[in-house]
């Protein structure tokens, strides 16, 4: 099993905001050596590897979103049932105690004939 598998919702944000902070990173570092005109020393990092660094993380961004989707929608199915198995459960509470009251007014009732035969 992958990490990835079970990322929790806030996880896979987090993800995606640090992925799109590199891919902003990257397209920069891309972007310095077009607009250097002033100093022709050689920059300390190779520009086509911070551009496939770049796609990189621009394709990871777009699975990472697609996975955030179904996370959303994993997320709302538990939700759904968890609501379903509350109502559920109220309406069976709500019948018990029906019930229960029923009984009582039942046993009241026959207490109520017995001390009327009584007298």
């Amino acid at each position: 099993e992958q990490k990835g598998e079970h990322r929790t919702l806030v996880e896979v944000k987090h993800a995606i905001d640090d992925l799109e902070a590199a891919w902003r990173l990257f397209q920069h570092l891309t972007q310095v050596d077009r607009t250097r005109t002033l100093t022709p020393r050689k920059l300390p990092y190779s520009t086509e590897k911070a551009g496939k660094h770049a796609t990189f993380c621009k394709d990871n961004i777009v699975l990472a979103h697609e996975h955030l989707k179904h996370e959303e929608l994993k997320q709302k199915a538990a939700e759904d049932l968890h609501q379903r198995q509350r109502e559920v459960a109220l309406a069976a509470e709500r019948k018990r105690q029906a019930d229960l009251q029923r009984q009582e007014q039942h046993r009241n009732e026959l207490r109520m004939r017995r001390q009327a035969q009584a007298q």
